[in-house]
């Protein structure tokens, strides 16, 4: 693990009683250690003004940065292109101090902040829910180490993540194992934004709000995170490969209209030639269209259950899960 060269006065200074404030980056320019003669941030100034969500969009990278406004329901986002936005969060976090410049919080250094009170100010909610190997209590506890029993409830059940808690066995004693592995994504993810409500104001990585749009953000904490992944409550899907997904647009719009085309097509035949010849002959034609109709039926719900299974292993195949890698302090 790599050992970041942060002050350690930084954790003498004297607590302040109000951190709300705009938060300033002001002529930002930073290289990791490791790579001191490449620059991520090159010059970058950005404001988030206290009260509004800021949203930092964009590939990696550093240089071009833009703000754009947009009034609506949720407030003001300000969105900035072509920068680290991951590195934007370890320097506001001082995981790194910036090469040149300075980032203020209410017009103030935050190197003349605490630095544990900075970090507790602060919450994340990182792209990847990290969970420990403890239980669900200990693990919500990590963003306020004096947190009470109430203080966790309360804050689960703003993540929406209490009544799912409720029903584990041991509850919050719940142990999730290594990286949560005994929860779902979605349960990982309540347990990380509950862990995040402690702070005055939280950071949602991209995992977190992908699946939301513009208005459905503001009530993002009311809702059922995992409520689409399931896919009784799915509409459909996004596809980015279409030389994947286009074999099953060929066989909704082919095979399965063929079926259902063929066996209009019978019945209306049997049925004509019932009336015109014999009604004993109806009743022969009506038995072998009814036969045609389950076979059928149960044609389509296996070729159904087929392609979700070949969906899923292709889901597994192409997914890929970014990395965190953990810094070490000495305090």
């Amino acid at each position: 693990m790599n050992e970041t060269q942060i002050s350690e006065d930084s954790l003498d200074c004297e607590e302040v009683i109000n951190m709300n404030g705009d938060i300033q980056f002001d002529n930002i320019d930073f290289a990791y250690p490791t790579r001191p003669d490449v620059f991520v941030l090159r010059n970058l100034t950005l404001t988030a003004r206290a009260g509004e969500i800021t949203a930092l969009v964009g590939s990696n990278g550093s240089g071009e940065y833009f703000e754009k406004k947009n009034n609506s329901k949720i407030g003001s986002l300000s969105f900035a292109k072509q920068i680290g936005k991951s590195t934007c969060i370890s320097l506001l976090l001082r995981f790194y101090d910036p090469s040149s410049g300075q980032i203020t919080i209410n017009d103030r250094s935050i190197a003349d902040y605490n630095l544990r009170q900075l970090r507790q100010k602060i919450g994340v909610a990182s792209q990847e829910p990290i969970l420990f190997a403890t239980s669900i209590y200990e693990n919500i506890r990590f963003g306020k180490e004096n947190a009470t029993r109430i203080e966790i409830e309360e804050a689960a059940r703003q993540a929406n993540a209490h009544d799912f808690i409720m029903q584990l066995p041991n509850k919050y004693d719940t142990i999730v194992g290594e990286n949560g592995v005994q929860l779902s994504g979605g349960e990982k993810q309540r347990v990380a934004l509950a862990r995040a409500l402690y702070t005055a104001f939280a950071i949602s990585g991209s995992k977190l709000t992908e699946r939301i749009r513009a208005k459905a953000f503001a009530h993002l904490l009311r809702q059922e995170v995992a409520f689409f992944d399931r896919s009784e409550n799915s509409s459909g899907a996004i596809c980015n490969r279409l030389s994947s997904d286009a074999l099953a647009i060929q066989q909704m719009t082919g095979a399965r209209l063929g079926i259902v085309c063929e066996s209009i097509a019978m019945f209306g035949i049997g049925v004509v030639l019932g009336v015109l010849i014999n009604w004993q002959l109806t009743l022969v034609a009506l038995f072998y269209v009814v036969s045609l109709s389950i076979l059928a039926i149960v044609q389509i719900r296996w070729q159904a259950r087929l392609n979700k299974r070949s969906d899923d292993i292709l889901e597994l195949a192409s997914s890929v899960r970014p990395t965190c890698r953990l810094q070490y302090h000495v305090h």
